[in-house]
């Protein structure tokens, strides 16, 4: 089974946390890192949570939605998204499954903090 988790980036300081996420509405997230702590949630910008695939990329990095991969053979990149109960990865116009790919890939960024990558 996988592990079920997710990141986003903080509203006061723009850091990336990783955690559980709790949803208020469409427009307030939060990660929560440690419940045992008061001062474990963090409100995220909700347009930055991205889900953990399961899956790591050749150097064993985790790779989430919302990731920029580059795929090592052919130099190119793409993005990571979630479709119909599957992640993929769009390179330009095609799309592959991630579960294809990820051991001829590597995490480069993501399209929060390299949108231009």
């Amino acid at each position: 089974m996988r592990e079920i988790k997710f990141r986003g980036k903080r509203i006061d300081n723009g850091e990336w946390v990783y955690g559980c996420l709790t949803r208020y509405s469409n427009h307030m997230s939060y990660i929560v890192v440690d419940v045992t702590e008061s001062d474990g949630t963090y409100q995220v910008l909700t347009e930055t949570v991205g889900q953990y695939t399961g899956l790591k990329d050749r150097d064993g990095q985790d790779i989430y939605e919302g990731d920029i991969i580059q795929h090592i053979p052919s130099k190119g990149k793409g993005h990571v998204f979630f479709e119909k109960g599957v992640f993929k990865v769009e390179w330009q116009a095609i799309v592959s499954y991630l579960c294809d790919v990820r051991h001829n890939c590597k995490v480069i960024g993501n399209i929060h903090d390299n949108p231009n990558c």
